[in-house]
This record gives structure tokens, sequence and C-alpha cells, in this order.
């Protein structure tokens, strides 16, 4: 499946503007350094995965003993636990993946995240729900397999999130026609365009 992409409001309106990516492509993390924020079972997957692809692990969670950090300990033995969401835990971090269990607008991320993005260090959300909720998303590329153009696209309108969406639109007639009218029954920007 390909991978979302995005574009960031850290901009001022006119200024160019910083693409960032969605769900992140595991396979390009060798040899970086990941933050994984939150030992929840999806933060102990994200966590092995980076390990399996090549990357040093670290990973915080808000708690002492986290559900997973023995298993964590278990399958990758080089990652290192933390506790709490300290701005420090950023150095030499190239990127922070962020649990889905962790609210993206907990006050106690804020610093932290706010100081990887004045460090340029890419963001990853868990899911497609909290990317289009995300509050510093201004609108989404929706490259997805044909049969998710529809339920994503919606959810973006909904949301009040602008889409350029790849051709095919949709997987029939009728489910184009909900998609243009979740766009435009919002006054929300909508636009499609054929990748060769």
């Amino acid at each position: 499946m390909t991978d979302p992409s995005t574009i960031s409001t850290n901009a001022p309106r006119g200024a160019a503007q910083q693409v960032a990516r969605g769900p992140v492509d595991l396979d390009s993390l060798a040899g970086q350094t990941i933050l994984v924020l939150g030992l929840g079972d999806s933060g102990l997957a994200m966590a092995q995965w980076c390990a399996r692809c090549g990357a040093t692990v670290r990973v915080t969670d808000t708690r002492a003993q986290p559900p997973q950090a023995v298993a964590l300990t278990e399958s990758v033995p080089g990652a290192t636990l933390a506790v709490g969401f300290e701005p420090a835990l950023l150095d030499g971090v190239q990127r922070v993946l962020k649990s889905p269990g962790l609210s993206p607008l907990d006050p106690a991320l804020a610093p932290l995240l706010a100081r990887a993005a004045e460090l340029g260090i890419p963001k990853a959300y868990g899911s497609y729900e909290e990317l289009i909720a995300a509050p510093d998303i201004d609108a989404i590329y929706n490259p997805l397999p044909n049969s998710q153009h529809a339920k994503w696209s919606i959810a973006c309108a909904e949301a009040g999130k602008p889409v350029l969406c790849e051709k095919p639109l949709a997987s029939y007639t009728a489910e184009a026609q909900k998609m243009v009218d979740a766009f435009t029954s919002r006054g929300v920007g909508f636009g499609f365009v054929q990748i060769t």
C-alpha cells in the first residue's frame, strides 16, 4: 500500500510549505535513530519493525512499567526505554513515531513535539484517523488503493481537509458522486490527478 503524503501548515499561508509523510516507509529507517512514543502493543510493534529495518530504537512512555516493557527488552535488546516525554530524548533522533494510543493533542507531548518540529524531525501518525485530525495538517494527498479513495477522502472532507486524490477517483460512479458531494456540501477543496 502506498503511503499518503500531506502538507504541513508550519509555514504561513502563501509561503512554501513543507511536505511531510504520513504513515512511515519503514524500510528507509536503516541507520536512523527512532524515538517511539508509547509502549503498548502498537508501540512495541513499531519498535520491533524499526529494529528489523536496521534502526536504533528509543522508546518512551508515561508509565514507569509500560505493558510491553519485558517484550521490548526480549525482542529489541538494543532498545532504550525512558519514562516521560522530555525534549532531551530527541538528541540524535531522525524520526519520531507516535503510538495511536496517544493523542496528538495531549499537553504532555506538546513540548517534545514542538522541539521535534524546531529540529526538523519528521513525525509520523499512528493511523489515518490521526493524520486527518492533526491540527498541523492543511491538506492531504490520497494515493491509496482505488478501493480506499472514497472512504479516506470523505473522512478528510468531514474534517474540513482539502484532498488531491489519484485517479481513478472511485470504484464506481455512485461512490465518486458521494465523494464530490462530501466536498462540495462543505465547501472543501477537492481535486484529482492521473499518475502514470
